[in-house]
């Protein structure tokens, strides 16, 4: 779900396209006056995780976010036999909604729910109560290092969708990139052997199809929720998409 605001802007003329008719802002084009996470003010206004140098700070929250994203399928292998896979998926987004809304009363911020809630509703539906529910039925069969190793899916699906909807280029060197990284993240793991049998298979499907809407959405959010991104914080996103993926 973070890898849409990760993406590196490859082609800008898309992004000054989409641009079009916004009033300009002194210090740059970004809606902050050209500064980034953390006011912190970057080359050519460009906030920092778009396309930019990344620093350490940024290295250490990635393998923070990674660390917390892979002890998810943990949860999940011990709470979806138990609970099962819709509840399982429900109490995710469920107290993670619950927090964000309290959050956002604290803060006292407008989600602007009126007129964006489709875009939310879509946000939601696909980025999480779907995955988070074939993930959770996956769960009932395939131990949590089988599903971090079919997570690392979700960049060639990423990769593939955005050639054929977002015009970016299929090279040798991102494919091979991918390929690195789903055998690395087959090596850390350690997934032993498990029999293969007709509910294997449907685990596996359910997994890939979870991994298939991650990266459906970082496309959809590319495609036509990006301005959302600019309108408002990254975080006031998320918390209307946890909202809108709760009441699914």
């Amino acid at each position: 779900p973070a890898c849409a605001r990760a993406w590196p802007a490859r082609r800008p003329w898309r992004a000054a396209r989409s641009l079009a008719g916004r009033p300009r802002r002194r210090g740059g084009s970004s809606p902050n006056g050209g500064r980034g996470v953390g006011g912190k003010r970057t080359r050519e206004g460009n906030p920092v995780g778009s396309g930019g140098r990344v620093d350490g700070a940024d290295g250490a929250r990635l393998v923070a976010l990674a660390a917390l994203w892979g002890a998810s399928f943990i949860f999940m292998r011990v709470l979806a036999p138990a609970l099962g896979p819709l509840f399982t998926a429900m109490s995710r987004v469920l107290i993670a909604g619950i927090t964000l809304v309290v959050y956002a009363r604290a803060t006292g911020f407008d989600a602007g729910l009126g007129r964006n809630w489709r875009r939310y509703a879509a946000i939601g539906i696909v980025g999480s109560a779907l995955p988070f529910a074939l993930f959770s039925f996956a769960a009932l069969r395939l131990p949590a290092s089988y599903l971090a190793i079919l997570n690392a899916a979700t960049p060639f699906f990423v990769l593939v969708l955005a050639a054929r909807f977002a015009g970016e280029r299929l090279t040798a060197f991102s494919i091979g990139g991918i390929g690195l990284g789903f055998v690395g993240v087959a090596l850390v793991s350690g997934a032993g052997p498990v029999e293969v049998d007709g509910g294997l298979v449907l685990a596996i499907g359910a997994s890939l199809g979870a991994t298939f809407c991650y990266a459906a959405n970082a496309v959809y959010i590319r495609l036509r929720a990006g301005d959302l991104a600019m309108d408002v914080p990254h975080h006031r996103v998320t918390h209307m998409r946890q909202v809108q993926s709760n009441l699914v």
